[in-house]
């Protein structure tokens, strides 16, 4: 008898076949995973910002915030948000102002490229894409 080493071409077929099977049911889980996680981010994210915001306006009691508010990087470069765990720089455009007097600060297309925000801390709209 002979001595037979290795997998035949059926045999390797059919572990590719049912690899391929694997992937195609266990890739678009993963996939969507990752951007519901990277959605989460950016909405925490988001509403540190407005906390941040928060705690400016409690602070320096600044009237730029009662009408138009401020674009983001104006604050950012201005040192008018200090927040902790937050990488502010990620925030590309986007206007945070006080949407009433007590104080509720909005923030109105705040994007970093990849999502868009739009609204109060616990009233946030969040969109895939940049604002337009």
């Amino acid at each position: 008898m002979k001595n037979r080493k290795g997998f035949s071409l059926v045999e390797l077929l059919g572990v590719i076949i049912l690899l391929g099977i694997v992937s195609v049911i266990i890739v678009p889980n993963v996939v969507d995973t990752i951007a519901n996680s990277s959605k989460k981010a950016f909405t925490r994210s988001v509403q540190g910002v407005i906390e941040s915001a928060q705690n400016y306006l409690a602070t320096s009691q600044d009237e730029g915030l009662q009408g138009d508010g401020y674009d983001i990087n104006y604050m950012i470069t201005n040192k008018m948000l200090e927040a902790k765990n937050l990488e502010l720089n990620k925030f590309t455009s986007g206007n945070i102002k006080a949407k009433n007097a007590n104080g509720t600060i909005m923030v109105v297309n705040l994007t970093d490229g990849n999502y868009c925000a739009n609204g109060t801390k616990n009233n946030l709209t969040i969109t895939e894409g940049s604002c337009n």
